[in-house]
């Protein structure tokens, strides 16, 4: 997306940030003065002094590319709500189920259901994260506590012991617990 690479250049400016982080500036009524970086300026040469009106210019500009991703991020989280209160088929082999969850009608995280009775799940509400049975892999990617493999294992699941059912266990709040659709569709939670 192209698009985004020059919203980019045209609110980031290393110089100015850099004379600002390190308080390496003077400041006038009518300019922005850099003790020690030089500004491209869009006239096309290089100067330690931007006028404020295009300072105030950049600012603005910054202040709109902000607001603009933050407008698409809420969009997006709340372009999740028609899965609410659904778990769906996650790991075909395993027998997990994902469900996403949500705060204020935005996605928010998710919870797993294994069919030996754990569960995972991460959050980033307005009181914090939260992680259980989940944490991130040194090259990126996320490992999802399953609990113990079954030995033997029964045909359903690993996690799951011959001669046993699975059981998946009902999410806080909750008093039916999820399954295992026979179609592959997701399950409501009730």
């Amino acid at each position: 997306m192209p698009e985004i690479g020059a919203a980019l250049k045209d609110t980031y400016f290393p110089e100015i940030r850099n004379a600002v982080f390190h308080a390496d500036y003077t400041l006038s009524d009518t300019v922005f003065h850099m003790i020690r970086d030089y500004y491209s300026s869009p006239k096309g040469y290089l100067t330690r002094d931007v006028p404020i009106s295009e300072l105030l210019t950049l600012v603005d500009r910054n202040l709109a590319l902000y607001y603009a991703l933050f407008n698409r991020h809420e969009l997006a989280r709340a372009g999740f709500t028609h899965l609410k209160d659904k778990a769906f088929p996650f790991d075909l082999r395993l027998k997990g189920l994902i469900e996403f969850l949500f705060e204020d009608d935005l996605v928010c995280g998710f919870r797993v259901y294994w069919p030996n009775q754990q569960q995972a799940q991460f959050t980033r509400t307005a009181n914090g994260s939260h992680a259980l049975n989940v944490w991130p892999e040194l090259q990126g990617g996320l490992n999802i506590e399953v609990g113990i493999n079954a030995t033997p294992p029964g045909p359903f699941s690993p996690l799951v012991e011959s001669g046993q059912q699975p059981a998946y266990t009902p999410a806080p709040g909750r008093t039916t617990p999820p399954y295992w659709p026979s179609n592959g569709e997701p399950v409501r939670l009730g």
